[in-house]
């Protein structure tokens, strides 16, 4: 098994970001290549959409969150989208290019917030303030909701979905190659078989990403943390899993499907052949990553009218 072509031009390129790939003392720098880059490589969106900045605030929490509708017609359903990088990088203008994608293959309105990121904020803040989030987009919209995410936003999303305080409104999921068991000890063939960084993201990268979003204070074993470890899967909604051939995560992946099912939880795993982590945010040059989105998107409008 290995890249295809199109994956193979991905990776050179990426060799080409050496902060990115490699790491630098300055955060900074590597949060301003990532997204440069992942802003840089998503598919278009196939019909036209509209978004608007918003402030969304409570007693405890203040953020900013990007909105982006279908022009055409009026929205099915909300999607609450939590962005990838590690729990350190992203924001919410760098994944406007893949969310007006999502909006516009499903109809749905997409909200994607910012959040206070690792190192400078551990955990649980983006967690604690995320919830709100969820909370805000229930009570703000009438429309079936539904969460989102990529990678360490993917965490966010199968931790969030189980939440007392939210879990009961939110219809349905979708995880982009989530990072789902943080403990240091965790051990999967596929991050010891593509984790070198040959295939982008390494298993030092994921632990050091895990070890800086967990902070001092916090145990990994907590299921808010590592939501392979949730004891009430059952309670888990339906849920879309899009896990690459070449992808140190793809293991954790099958087994969270695997332990969705036997809960009883509806489960769709694409397995996207031959490419890497970060295919959805390159789709624009990965016909598998694009191929991710429409099928996440079919799984969840087939849930928006239920």
């Amino acid at each position: 098994m290995g890249a295809d072509k199109a994956t193979r031009a991905v990776l050179k390129d990426l060799a080409a970001e050496p902060a990115l790939t490699r790491g630098s003392d300055d955060i900074d720098v590597v949060r301003a290549t990532y997204d440069r880059v992942f802003s840089a490589w998503t598919a278009g969106a196939a019909v036209p959409t509209r978004e608007d900045w918003i402030e969304i605030a409570s007693e405890d929490h203040r953020t900013n969150a990007l909105i982006v509708e279908p022009v055409q017609n009026s929205a099915v359903g909300s999607i609450l989208f939590i962005h990838g990088g590690g729990w350190s990088l992203g924001s919410a203008l760098c994944y406007a290019p893949l969310c007006r994608t999502i909006a516009a293959e499903t109809g749905m309105r997409v909200i994607v917030p910012d959040f206070p990121q690792a190192p400078e904020h551990p955990f649980p803040a983006a967690y604690e303030l995320l919830v709100t989030v969820t909370g805000w987009a229930q009570t703000q919209f009438e429309a079936p909701l539904f969460l989102a995410g990529d990678s360490a936003g993917g965490t966010l999303v199968a931790a969030i979905s189980s939440d007392k305080r939210v879990a009961k409104a939110i219809r349905g999921q979708a995880l982009f190659y989530p990072v789902l068991d943080l403990r240091p000890s965790a051990r999967y063939r596929s991050r010891s078989r593509f984790g070198s960084g040959k295939y982008f993201l390494s298993e030092d990268g994921i632990l050091g990403a895990a070890s800086w979003y967990c902070g001092d204070a916090n145990d990994p074993d907590d299921p808010r943390i590592s939501p392979i470890l949730n004891p009430k899967l059952d309670q888990t909604p339906p849920t879309f899993i899009l896990l690459p051939d070449l992808d140190p995560l793809k293991d954790e992946g099958e087994k969270y499907a695997a332990l969705l099912k036997n809960s009883g939880v509806a489960v769709e795993v694409f397995r996207a052949r031959n490419t890497v982590h970060g295919c959805v945010s390159f789709s624009g040059r990965i016909p598998q990553g694009y191929e991710g989105i429409q099928r996440a998107g079919s799984f969840l409008s087939g849930f928006a009218l239920d």
